[in-house]
């Protein structure tokens, strides 16, 4: 053995480790009810650390199909694995042991209960902590998540927000392997959507697993490594986010994607007019060659690298208003509402973005390393 831990010897062909088998696999699911089918032939599979968005029109069976895949519900045809084992199967629904976490549209905090004590429950009933444990626990991840102030109180007392973050956080204590949101901001507010959202993308980004169940276009794109469309209780199409408004794989997508200018990002503008257009503040002149990491970035999309003026401070106005998909800048304190630097070049350029283009930002974030 040597010191890096790896043999020195050559490793035979057919020795070789196998390649790592999907975090979930639900394999030809059905199920019906009162002798109608409300799933039929349903295959996917999830990586550890992947995220899949799930949509459709109302009724499709999008929750469903997640409570089978939690075993909350039978199934009468089909698999559920999970790491490899059982987790659904006719006659073998299995809730496990919080391996699943599930956030549904309401929150369903015991209202009775203050919100630490609804987070400490289930590891003290399932897990077999110490009640002592299980709080310490529960108000560190209330902390985490900007409720440390919260623990003592009662789930009236919050807002929609607030309660519903309490609710992922209350499925977090288990540790879960693969976390299920089933369209868990439809019950709030417009007001309190924001910060619900974030926590997911904040969990996406620690590598947390996970299926979201969403109407919301846009941040399904911004979320997601693939879009799962249903229709009727089928999978009818599987989309790449990048691609789903310009180039839909089913006309189903079409449909969804064409309702709202929230689905369109700067990714799709840039697509669609073949430009990479590249704000700079009045009165400077770019010189030939002086930004080669944009010339590359805009040679990946198939566009053509375009800079124009505009005033510093009509920076954020701007990426608002699609009138350019990046703006550079030197000055990072004169940071605006909703932009975001997300790179150093040299000279001191800095890029900047706009903060809820969520699949430009991903994008980018691996186009510019």
């Amino acid at each position: 053995m040597s010191s890096s831990g790896f043999t020195t010897e050559e490793t035979a062909p057919g020795e070789r480790e196998a390649p790592r088998a999907p975090l979930l696999e639900v394999k030809d699911l059905a199920v019906l009810r009162q002798g109608r089918r409300i799933l039929s032939q349903i295959s996917f599979s999830l990586d550890e650390g992947g995220c899949l968005a799930l949509l459709g029109p109302s009724g499709c069976g999008k929750s469903s199909l997640l409570r089978a895949v939690a075993g909350l519900d039978p199934v009468d045809e089909g698999l559920v694995l999970l790491d490899g084992r059982v987790r659904n199967a006719p006659g073998r629904a299995s809730l496990g042991r919080g391996e699943i976490g599930m956030v549904f549209q309401g929150e369903q905090l015991y209202s009775h209960l203050t919100l630490l004590d609804n987070l400490a429950l289930a590891p003290v009933r399932v897990l077999g902590l110490r009640r002592q444990d299980a709080l310490a626990e529960a108000a560190a991840l209330l902390e985490a998540v900007g409720l440390a102030d919260k623990g003592a109180s009662y789930p009236a007392q919050l807002s929609g927000g607030q309660r519903q973050r309490a609710a992922i956080v209350r499925a977090l204590a288990l540790k879960p392997r693969l976390m299920l949101f089933d369209e868990p901001t439809s019950s709030l507010d417009p007001s309190c959507v924001q910060e619900v959202l974030s926590l997911i993308l904040s969990l996406r980004g620690k590598g947390q697993a996970m299926i979201v169940v969403t109407h919301q276009a846009g941040f399904a794109r911004g979320v997601a490594d693939r879009l799962l469309v249903m229709d009727q209780g089928r999978l009818v199409s599987e989309e790449r986010p990048e691609a789903v408004v310009a180039s839909p794989a089913g006309p189903l997508t079409q449909e969804l994607f064409a309702g709202g200018m929230d689905a369109v990002s700067a990714l799709d503008r840039a697509r669609v007019l073949g430009s990479l257009r590249v704000a700079l503040p009045e009165g400077c002149e770019p010189e030939a060659g002086q930004f080669p990491e944009l010339a590359r970035l805009a040679g990946s999309l198939g566009c053509r690298l375009a800079f124009l003026s505009a005033p510093r401070d009509a920076f954020a106005l701007w990426l608002r208003l699609g009138l350019c998909e990046l703006c550079l800048a030197r000055d990072e304190g004169r940071a605006c509402q909703g932009v975001t630097s997300l790179k150093l070049l040299a000279g001191g350029w800095r890029v900047l973005v706009r903060e809820e283009d969520m699949l430009w930002f991903r994008w980018l974030g691996s186009a510019l390393p």
